[in-house]
């Protein structure tokens, strides 16, 4: 008699959010790349300061790339973290928020010294305000990460701590994603030599993509926490 094994049914759901996923990882690739190459060029060409080409690619890689991923790693529809216990996910989390915080405040603060007038475009302004965001949810970050042990002994509650870094971590992301994105605005990091074609547009198209698709695990899970301390 044959044994009845049980269908591993995947809904219509789960397979469109792996794909729009897996398109999100694709979108965040492609910039590091982009980045990467342009700064790779512009050093070559000696066009630009060193602090600029360090600027770019610090901050696009510390925002767009290791940010962007560390969100993505809480993810439960995340492809490449399916298989990582929880206890595995918040410390790939906090290793690469860690990771690209620091290359985020490095890339503008190298940048700022060498640009007295520097505050004087939203690009800028937005991100000394991510800049500003980020050092509070790193620190706030401890906390959410040690909240059952602050639990334990000051009887705050656990999803409370949660909550604040959740919308922390957003705001910060999304601030310093908008100012990526009128970062693009700029002509010579639109184009790449040997070519006319302005890149600026495509690259604000997949900020945009990049921020929406890679918070929504996050969305999920601040809304959830909302409503458990609301009893909503």
């Amino acid at each position: 008699m044959e044994k009845n094994v049980p269908e591993r049914n995947i809904s219509s759901r789960k397979v469109f959010e792996l794909v729009f996923n897996i398109l999100n990882h694709i979108s965040i690739v492609t910039v590091a790349i982009h980045a990467t190459y342009y700064c790779y060029l512009m050093y070559m060409s000696g066009k630009l300061r060193t602090q600029y080409h360090m600027h770019v690619w610090f901050c696009t890689i510390g925002y767009q790339l290791l940010m962007a991923e560390s969100i993505l790693t809480l993810y439960s529809n995340n492809y490449w973290s399916l298989i990582f216990t929880p206890k595995t996910k918040r410390n790939v989390h906090w290793i690469l928020q860690v990771v690209g915080s620091a290359m985020a405040i490095f890339g503008s603060v190298i940048f700022y010294l060498v640009r007295k007038f520097h505050f004087m475009r939203l690009h800028s302004i937005l991100g000394l305000i991510s800049l500003i965001l980020v050092v509070i949810s790193g620190f706030n970050g401890i906390s959410a990460l040690w909240s059952y042990e602050i639990f334990k002994k000051y009887r705050i509650r656990p999803v409370i701590l949660k909550i604040f870094h959740n919308f922390i971590g957003i705001s910060a992301f999304v601030v310093g994603m908008a100012s990526l994105y009128y970062g693009h605005d700029y002509q010579y990091f639109g184009r790449l030599d040997g070519t006319d074609i302005d890149f600026s547009p495509w690259l604000q198209a997949i900020v945009i993509l990049t921020t929406t698709l890679s918070l929504t695990g996050a969305v999920i899970a601040f809304y959830g926490q909302f409503k458990s301390i609301t009893g909503l």
